[in-house]
């Protein structure tokens, strides 16, 4: 889904255009986005998966209108990652043939730097979408506290012909994570945090959900609730190891609308689906023996017999 509009070196990226379906809440997170960003802030929306942040990060970089940079964060980071790094050489040899009995040959080798998303986004003025930040090492994330507090960016002086670069006046940074604790962390996370304004992003109301839910799937009403009435249940049962979001929900809702298929126990179809995609999510309950399926099918039965 993302590609990548080139010229030789590393440019904005074309990002797919999101149905962005504001939950209850979320058009006042954007708004405080783009107020802060207006400002000259970095932003950082944090919060548990599947509520929305990178999708309100996206509208709220479209709404700035500059082009887009987007980086998502992992474990396997390094600064290299974010600035650029060296790539190859290149050689240039030129041969003087003036006298026809004579041969000088004069050779020229330079290293060949490739920049990264920050350092485009520094340079062009983009807006940069640092996805899942929390997953890279804070080493990876210290090139931003330059750029975020003296508005430089300083690149490895043997490899860059400039090795620090003025940080263009409309660049704008939004992060996103899964993380919404900040102890216990680096100095550089901790001087990070210091430097943006961090946004709380919650998981919607349920007849938020519900109506997002209908919107992006096509499902009833009535169905989306027995759906979510399920996810709920679950949510609060202790085996779930991690809570299901509404991206669970909407997948189970397209399945729902392209099989047409029964929110119910009585369609076997709808019970395996629910299995597929609910029971990763389940951790093995070795005390009372259940098996991930059976948690759901619990699941399932409370949640009818609440429908009933």
């Amino acid at each position: 889904m993302q590609e990548l509009e080139t010229s030789g070196e590393l440019e904005a990226m074309s990002l797919p255009v999101l149905d962005f379906e504001p939950a209850e809440g979320s058009m006042k997170t954007l708004e405080k986005v783009l107020r802060y960003a207006n400002l000259g802030f970095p932003v950082h929306l944090c919060g548990p998966s599947g509520v929305g942040k990178t999708a309100t990060a996206i509208e709220a970089a479209r709404r700035i209108g500059r082009p887009i940079s987007f980086f998502t964060g992992n474990s396997g980071q390094d600064p290299s990652s974010l600035v650029g790094s060296v790539s190859g050489k290149v050689s240039h040899n030129v041969v003087d043939r003036y006298i026809s009995s004579v041969r000088k040959t004069t050779s020229n080798e330079r290293q060949l730097w490739v920049d990264e998303s920050l350092s485009v986004a520094c340079l062009e003025g983009h807006t940069l979408i640092f996805d899942e930040f929390h997953r890279s090492p804070p080493e990876a994330t210290s090139p931003l506290l330059s750029v975020l507090e003296e508005r430089i960016l300083v690149l490895p002086r043997k490899a860059h012909e400039t090795p620090v670069i003025p940080v263009h006046p409309e660049f704008r940074l939004i992060l996103t994570s899964n993380s919404t604790d900040a102890s216990d962390t680096s100095d550089v996370l901790n001087a990070l945090y210091d430097r943006i304004v961090t946004l709380e992003v919650n998981m919607p109301d349920t007849s938020s959900e519900t109506r997002i839910l209908v919107s992006s799937t096509g499902v009833s009403e009535a169905d989306a609730n027995r759906i979510l009435e399920l996810l709920g249940r679950l949510r609060k049962d202790e085996r779930c190891r991690s809570a299901p979001s509404l991206r669970a929900a909407q997948m189970i809702g397209k399945a729902v609308v392209e099989f047409d298929l029964d929110t119910s126990l009585d369609d076997p179809d709808f019970v395996e689906l629910c299995k597929d995609i609910l029971g990763s999510k389940i951790a093995h309950d070795t005390k009372a023996k259940l098996t991930r399926e059976e948690v759901i099918l619990r699941a399932l039965k409370v949640s009818k017999a609440k429908s009933a």
